[in-house]
């Protein structure tokens, strides 16, 4: 919920404030909320409720961080190199979360949960050290030199916005329908213990495929900028994705395996980088 609340307005504090400064909040918020998860796990406390909260906090430092650490990247390079510089930043985004929850299984499986919130904690300072070290990132004035403010008349812009621009707004409806309908990553968990018979080591495997398959595409995404019709482009890869989640739970009803969640992950990184391509810098999703 406060991911979905805070979302709009995410992006409204971003264009009013110093994108450097907003990320660096953001990040040490979503750190604290690390270190906070693994002092609770390591006393045992055992609490549904601080968990749910530790939850809540952490997915609202995240809205601001998100729509912060993608406006970073069109600051930093020329919109000739731009769409370059997105698939590099999703690949590296995706490789983070296919390795990620892969070791996470691992440590879970012999360390316990424990260990694994402590190395996400310590693992999380090379992050904050690479944000510190960025430049700093005023915001860019209107048209009529007046500055931004964060608030309801930023939000209701930015939705007119994206009232104006139907390959953006189709691009979030569509992924949207997908996210809502066709994502099973909250069933790893119980499919990698209860249908496949394994542990955490199984569901970092399930959630790291999807990823894998994004990978697949970052690397081969140098002929996507070569693309014209991008909508329809997004379109046949939420279709193959949706295809690929069936597929999956095909699978599951067979046999079991991975395969076809990372076909589904590779289908989703495809769409993603043409829809960034296709968004002015201001508002790369």
């Amino acid at each position: 919920m406060p991911l979905v609340v805070l979302g709009l307005y995410g992006g409204a504090i971003v264009d009013a404030r110093d994108r450097r400064t907003v990320a660096i909040v953001a990040s040490v918020s979503l750190w604290v909320v690390s270190l906070a998860t693994a002092a609770q796990a390591w006393l045992d406390v055992r609490s549904v409720p601080l968990l749910y909260a530790l939850v809540a906090l952490q997915s609202a430092a995240y809205a601001v961080n998100n729509p912060a650490r993608a406006a970073i990247v069109p600051s930093l390079v020329s919109r000739q190199n731009l769409p370059a510089a997105n698939a590099l930043h999703t690949l590296s985004f995706t490789i983070g979360a296919a390795v990620g929850p892969a070791l996470g299984g691992f440590v879970v499986g012999r360390w316990g949960v424990e260990a694994a919130y402590t190395v996400d904690a310590v693992t999380y300072l090379f992050a904050l050290w690479g944000v510190f070290g960025l430049p700093p990132m005023p915001p860019e004035p209107t048209a009529d030199g007046v500055r931004r403010r964060a608030g309801l008349a930023s939000v209701v812009e930015g939705l007119r916005f994206l009232g104006g621009r139907p390959n953006i707004r189709m691009t979030f409806f569509v992924d949207m329908a997908a996210m809502f309908f066709a994502m099973p990553r909250a069933l790893f968990p119980a499919i990698g213990v209860v249908v496949l018979g394994g542990g955490a080591t199984t569901a970092g495997a399930l959630v790291s495929a999807i990823a894998g398959g994004s990978i697949l595409a970052g690397l081969l995404s140098g002929p996507l900028g070569t693309v014209r019709r991008q909508g329809l482009a997004v379109v046949a890869c939420v279709v193959g994705w949706g295809l690929s989640v069936a597929a999956f739970g095909a699978c599951l009803l067979a046999a079991g395996g991975t395969a076809g969640v990372a076909r589904a992950g590779c289908r989703r990184g495809c769409g993603r980088r043409w829809a960034a391509s296709s968004s002015p810098a201001r508002w790369t999703p």
